[in-house]
Formats: structure tokens, C-alpha cells, sequence
């Protein structure tokens, strides 16, 4: 079975990652060292590189307790405090006592010696059981803690502080949050409304959930109740608290950590809005792309750990820092790598997201060149043959237990079943920062299929290095809640979102559109028979097609800035 086979191959990759690797390897001055997964019993406790100062067993409103650790500074109290909700083991988790707060690291349902049976990410929000909201109650009313909590962590501990944030918990003040979904469906499940394979079946075996967790996903491939009832973008107005957020252009939650931002600074309860800080660079999950990119691109370069410091020494402290005149968007423009004064490669700011930028489109034509002015003439079509048996094979992207990264593209781009479409060699800097989507007109032979698109940068040596990616169900082109199959032959229009960026394309340097069906394992194949998973029925092979011309005009849409691109800052508009 195809999934099983992926299970097996998952667990033999899964990385082991720290709580502050997911947050870029940063820390408020150490690392806190927590893995994902263990050798030999995936519960038992391990001990602490640091011992705790005291623990507790904090009992949840329906009994069930959960296993807490915790951290004081020196002197009297009480103090202010730092939270961390962590699915891993809890290795460490104080925050340097010499900055004067007390650290409560804690593990979440389920999970190692806390009690009751883990859902994921179900029990920590506002549908279910709320564990998040219990024990920010709970630390209040501590004599040691004076009133005020912040929480941290990245990853699965910043998903735990997404899903605690709308519950409103007495007490708490801010948040910082690294890398980590927003959409449960969208950002880790169902990217497209296709199976998220290699994120969420390898991360939840790789981790040891009990396997009713992944079942449950799997049997739910629609947007349902089931998937709202973790979807923190539901929940916006509910929530009151400024938060700092951490996140990587090739990061695999890079569109849950912009989806979190725009919605809360936009469309959040007082408290929220308009107080919401991000910073973006050019990073996987964990780390960064080490030696792609100069050295002004480090979480180092950008601050990330002195914001930290000044984020809660502001809002948990009342530390009068400047925090609130920090513009609310830094991002690194990325540009070509290992081309000295090639434009990009800086950091910038802005004070609104999406920055203002202009949507170009650059229109495939049957001559697989990608051009800016619009088709004319009959329509046409270039059709390729779609076998799931023989997929595509993932070459990096925004993954989390896989290869990720700007990987280059050679290797699979010459297959018949790859369509490419490239510029010719730009003679100014296109410069790009936002969403990337392609508009396709597409067509297919079996019940249901699915379309992919990527983005490349193809350099003057003939590189094809990956920028971003992005894959759409076929039956599940107007919505992800109920899948409309497509009649045999007949051409639809499908929207392939491909992750947000900020590259700057130099020139002499080629932009590329690569078409095909299947990227795997990062998403799980389409068998082309109408069942939402590849092992449930037999695949067959589908005979695709992307039309071209007047009538179905295909084309890949960029987010082009309006700035001239020499300036280090972006100009900061409002309203």
C-alpha cells in the first residue's frame, strides 16, 4: 500500500529538530534543546539537560493532568512567565534565569508522561478540550507568577500557541511564534486539496501519535468540521494579543506564518490588530540554506534574538524599547546566489503585506516560451501522459522531513511528462515579492487528476533552481469542501497557488514555469480514479493537457514590486 510505504520510509528520515531550531536556531541566549521523536520507547521521559526546579502534574478541566516542568530566576518573586506547550520531549526549557523570568515548559495531552490520549493539535484550542487555556489559568493563580504570560516556541509549539490564542486565557500578554501553521487543511494537510504526504504522514509517524491521529486525517480529505475545528483563521477576531512571528521563504509553513500575520493585523480583536510583528528571510525549517545566500541573510543579521529579548522585556516587563515603531514586515529579497552585485540579496521593511506590488502575467505559448503580451491566434494544447506509478520525484522545496530548499530542477524537469515554459534572458531585474499563483486552462482523460506548477530561477550556467511550488486538485478547483468532478476532455480554468517569496531575478538570469501532475512524496499522487488517496482503488494513467491561446490563455501571475528596486527599504504605505 502506497501510504504504508511512505509510513516506513518516513520514519526512517524524520529529522530531530530543537524547539529553537524551529525558531531558526535562536534562542533568548541558549538553546532549548527539545527532540522530535526518541530511540527505543517514543515515551519515555528523558532527562532534562537542565534540571527543573520544580514539576507538576496540572490537572485540564476533564481531570486529565499534564506533565510540567518548571524553571524560576534568581531573587524573590513572583515573576513574570514564559510558556512553551511542546508535543516533544520536554529536554529543556528554561529561558536564562538572569533575565528574570520563570519558564514553564510543558507536554501537551498524551505526550510522554502527561496524561489522557493525544488528538494533535485538537486539544489545545477552542473546540475541544482546552489545554492551553487551563494552564495559562493555572499559572496565574501560582503565587510565584505575577499575572503577566508570554508564550514561545516555533513549529508544532508555535501551532499550540495559535490554537491557544482565541480562547482568551486571563493573563496573557504576547506571543512569539516561529514557523507554524495557521490553516490545519491549507498549510499542513491538504495543501491544494491534495494529501500533504511527506509533512503530515511522516511528521506523525516520525513523532509516534497513536495512529488513529493520521487515520483521522485521512479519512476527513475535504474541508469539513473537522479540519474547522483546527483552523486558527477562523478565529481572528477572538483573538487580543500582539505576536512576533518568525518565518522562512522556504520554510514549510511559510503561507500559515503570512496567513497568521495578515489576519490578525487586519482582521483581529482589539489587541491584535495592527500590533503584529513579522520577520522573513531566506530559511528552511529548521535553520537556514547553508551558503546560498551572503552572510547579511542570518536570523543573526536580522536581529531575531535581541527582538526576542526586547518582545517580552516590552509587553511582560512594560520595558518602554520601541517595540510598537518596529515596522510590522522585515523580509530579506532574495537574489541569485553565489553572483556578486547580482540586485536583491537585502533586507527590507514594510508597514502593510502583501507589499504593494503590481500582478503580471507572462502567458504560456505552444513554443514553451513565457512572454508578457497577451496570446493571440487559434488555441492550442500540449499534452503529456500522467502515470502515479512513475511520479515526479520531490527535489527540495518548502519541506520539513525531506530534501528542502532551492534545490536544482534538471534532474526532473527532463521527462515527457513535465511541460517547461521559459523567458529569454531578462535584460533588467524583475524583481517579485507576494503570492505566485498559475492560472491554468487544463483538461484530462481520467475521472480526477492533479495539476502542479513551480516557479524557477534559471541561471545564465543553465541552473534551474526551485523558488517556489504548488500543486491543485483537479475536482477541487472551486472550493476544498465538496469535490465536483471533471468531465472527460473538457477544459477548466484551476488557480495553483504557489507559496508566498521576495527574489529579485537578475539579468542574463531566465524565469520558468514547470507544468505536470505529481511531486512526490512531498504530496501524494493522484491516482486518476476520483479516490481521495492513491491506495484505495487502482491507478490508472492520464492523458492531460494545458490549452494555450485567446479563448484559454494559461499564464503564471507575479506579485512584480512597484518600487525601482534600489532602495534598501520599501516605501511604507499606508492605509
Amino acid at each position: 500500500m502506497a501510504i504504508l510505504a511512505f509510513l516506513q520510509f518516513a520514519q526512517g528520515r524524520i529529522r530531530r529538530m530543537s524547539v529553537f531550531g524551529c525558531l531558526l536556531g535562536l534562542t533568548m541566549g541558549t538553546a532549548l534543546s527539545q527532540a522530535e521523536g526518541a530511540d527505543g520507547d517514543p515515551n519515555a521521559p528523558r532527562k532534562p539537560d537542565a534540571k527543573p526546579d520544580d514539576h507538576a502534574m496540572v490537572a485540564m478541566t476533564d481531570g486529565a493532568r499534564l506533565s510540567t516542568d518548571l524553571y524560576f530566576p534568581k531573587g524573590e518573586g513572583p515573576w513574570p512567565v514564559i510558556l512553551q506547550r511542546t508535543p516533544y520531549q520536554r529536554v529543556s526549557g528554561r529561558v536564562p534565569a538572569d533575565l528574570g523570568y520563570a519558564s514553564v515548559v510543558q507536554s501537551t495531552r498524551g505526550r510522554f508522561d502527561s496524561e489522557g490520549v493525544s488528538g494533535s493539535f485538537a486539544d489545545d484550542g477552542w473546540a475541544g478540550p482546552r489545554d492551553g487555556y487551563d494552564t495559562v489559568e493555572w499559572i496565574v493563580a501560582q503565587p510565584w507568577c505575577d499575572g503577566k504570560v508570554g508564550t514561545l516556541g516555533g513549529s508544532a509549539l508555535g501551532i499550540t500557541q495559535n490554537m491557544l490564542a482565541p480562547t482568551h486565557p486571563k493573563g496573557l500578554l504576547c506571543q512569539m511564534i516561529g514557523k507554524a501553521s495557521c490553516c490545519s487543511y491549507l498549510d499542513a494537510s491538504y495543501n491544494g486539496g491534495v494529501f500533504h504526504q511527506a509533512l503530515a504522514a511522516g511528521w506523525l509517524t516520525g513523532n509516534h501519535f497513536p495512529p488513529e491521529v493520521l487515520q483521522r486525517l485521512l479519512d476527513h480529505p475535504y474541508y469539513d468540521e473537522v479540519h474547522k475545528s483546527v483552523d486558527c483563521s477562523t478565529q481572528f477576531a477572538n483573538v487580543a494579543v500582539p505576536t512576533f512571528q518568525v518565518a522562512g521563504w522556504y520554510d514549510v509553513f511559510i503561507d500559515g506564518n503570512i496567513r497568521s500575520f495578515s489576519g490578525l493585523q487586519y482582521q483581529g480583536g482589539e489587541g491584535a490588530r495592527g500590533k503584529q510583528k513579522i520577520v522573513i528571510g531566506p530559511w528552511i525549517h529548521p535553520g537556514d540554506v547553508k551558503g546560498a545566500y551572503p552572510a547579511n541573510s542570518t536570523p543573526t543579521a536580522a536581529r531575531v534574538s535581541e527582538r526576542q529579548m526586547q518582545w517580552f522585556a516590552h509587553y511582560l516587563k512594560g520595558e518602554a524599547n520601541g517595540v510598537e515603531k518596529w515596522p510590522a514586515v522585515t523580509y530579506y529579497l532574495m537574489g541569485a546566489m553565489g553572483e556578486e552585485g547580482a540586485p536583491g540579496n537585502e533586507w527590507r521593511t514594510s508597514d502593510v503585506w502583501p507589499i504593494p506590488n503590481e500582478p503580471t502575467s507572462l502567458y504560456l505559448g505552444a513554443d514553451k516560451a513565457l512572454v508578457r503580451a497577451a496570446p493571440a491566434g487559434e488555441e492550442q494544447r500540449l499534452e503529456y501522459q500522467y502515470d502515479p506509478r512513475h511520479p515526479v520525484p520531490t527535489k527540495g522545496g518548502t519541506n520539513l522531513n525531506i530534501d528542502k530548499g532551492p534545490f536544482d530542477q534538471r534532474e526532473v524537469e527532463n521527462r515527457p511528462d513535465v511541460l517547461l515554459f521559459t523567458t529569454e534572458p531578462l535584460k533588467e531585474p524583475v524583481q517579485i515579492a507576494g503570492a505566485v499563483k498559475a492560472l491554468l486552462w487544463v483538461a484530462t482523460s481520467a475521472k480526477d487528476t492533479d495539476f502542479t506548477a513551480k516557479l524557477a530561477d534559471v541561471y545564465p550556467d543553465g541552473r534551474s533552481m526551485l523558488v517556489c511550488d504548488g500543486v491543485r486538485r483537479l475536482s477541487l478547483r472551486d472550493g476544498f469542501t465538496t469535490p465536483e468532478f471533471p468531465e472527460a476532455g473538457k477544459a477548466y480554468e484551476v488557480e495553483v497557488q504557489m507559496q508566498h517569496t521576495a527574489i529579485a531575478f537578475a539579468p542574463g538570469h531566465r524565469i520558468r514555469l514547470a507544468i505536470s501532475s505529481s511531486n512526490s512524496p512531498r504530496f501524494e499522487p493522484n491516482g486518476n480514479n476520483g479516490q481521495p488517496h492513491l491506495d484505495q482503488a487502482e491507478p490508472v494513467v492520464a492523458h492531460n493537457a494545458v490549452f494555450l491561446g485567446t479563448q484559454k490563455p494559461s499564464r503564471l501571475v507575479l506579485p512584480v514590486l512597484k518600487e525601482s528596486g534600489d532602495k534598501k527599504e520599501v516605501a511604507q504605505a499606508r492605509g
